[in-house]
């Protein structure tokens, strides 16, 4: 809490972050910059000011960065089975796990129990628990959606209309969950023919890897559990990995017709079970992955006599983050132990990892 007196000075942005330049006068924990460009990164920094005090300023507090972009925005909403539509955006798409995205149907209030990101994440496939209200028109909104900036979808952009006409009944596919790194369960919105299902020429794994054992969970072959061969790559290493359905059809007889690839890619929710290979780097190896991983996370590698080596930040790829054996200078790392640190939201693991040359 501040005390009365306490002033926010956010200093001038500018191009550089070495000539910053008083601002603005701020009397509240909260400071509004109506002045920005777009597409433009920002610094601040910020005094407080108490008169009480033999010298009322105090220092600058650390450097702050700040950039500016536009929204993306969502065009439109189209059915692909009663329970399922696709949001359509004009620019590749994110989110977090939490918070999830909220995606409601304004009208029926109901909100979507499942997204799942398509493969050119352009789009977004939403599920929801209870069918839609044919011919009814309503309004479908997104929120928690943001683009490679992180900058969210924006009131003006996050909702469009929709219309449900029930078109002839389809199964498709209501949900999938990763039981394992090795095993699959799939959930189809109607009972399935159980030879289609058993077959195993009806799956295949993209880009590599296969399916070795299908179970039905029930009867009514609304469910299976798929068993990954051994040299399926994991989903959550830096490789894209998709499942491809065919030629599976309903007990009536309608053709399975799946509207893309399921990814197989999982993000992880915490640092529990960091993989880390290949261990040790062999001379023919040109980098380290540090895979199930959270979405944004900071990787700082040490030597063993604990001397700063290298830093890497960013967001994941597929679950993952290489690291190309080179220190902060650009120099190829010597044989050793080394020290990692993997940092995701205030929580670290840390580990060691060996390069034999």
């Amino acid at each position: 809490m501040d005390r009365p007196g306490k002033q926010f000075l956010p200093n001038l942005p500018g191009p550089k972050i070495d000539n910053l330049t008083f601002y603005e006068t701020c009397e509240q924990p909260l400071f509004r910059d109506d002045s920005l460009n777009v597409d433009t990164t920002f610094f601040y920094a910020v005094t407080s000011v108490d008169s009480s005090f033999p010298k009322p300023e105090s220092g600058y507090s650390m450097v702050l960065q700040a950039g500016t972009g536009r929204p993306p925005k969502l065009l439109s909403a189209e059915t692909v089975h009663f329970k399922q539509m696709i949001l359509t955006f004009n620019e590749p798409v994110f989110f977090h796990s939490t918070p999830f995205p909220v995606i409601r149907l304004k009208n029926e209030n109901r909100y979507a129990s499942s997204v799942l990101q398509m493969t050119d994440r352009k789009q977004l496939l939403v599920t929801f628990n209870e069918p839609f209200i044919a011919n009814t028109n309503d309004t479908v909104s997104a929120q928690y959606v943001y683009n490679e900036k992180w900058i969210e979808l924006d009131d003006f952009h996050r909702a469009v209309h929709y219309q449900y006409i029930k078109p002839e009944t389809e199964p498709y596919v209501s949900e999938v969950k990763m039981i394992s790194g090795k095993i699959i369960e799939l959930y189809f919105s109607e009972s399935m023919r159980h030879d289609d299902l058993t077959d195993l020429s009806n799956y295949s794994i993209e880009p590599s890897g296969n399916i070795t054992e299908v179970q039905i969970q029930d009867e009514t072959g609304q469910s299976i559990r798929l068993n990954l061969s051994a040299d399926t790559p994991p989903g959550n290493a830096g490789i894209p990995l998709y499942l491809v359905l065919s030629d599976i059809h309903s007990i009536s007889g309608t053709l399975l017709r799946q509207t893309d690839k399921i990814s197989l890619n999982v993000m992880a929710a915490d640092l529990g079970d960091i993989l880390v290979y290949p261990q040790p780097v062999r001379p023919h190896h040109d980098k380290v992955t540090f895979g199930n991983l959270p979405s944004m996370v900071k990787i700082v590698i040490f030597n063993v006599s604990g001397m700063f080596v290298r830093e890497i930040e960013g967001e994941t790829d597929f679950g993952a983050i290489d690291w190309d054996l080179s220190d902060s200078s650009g120099k190829r790392v010597a044989s050793g132990v080394y020290i990692y640190q993997v940092v995701f939201e205030n929580r670290k693991k840390i580990g060691k990892l060996a390069i034999v040359r």
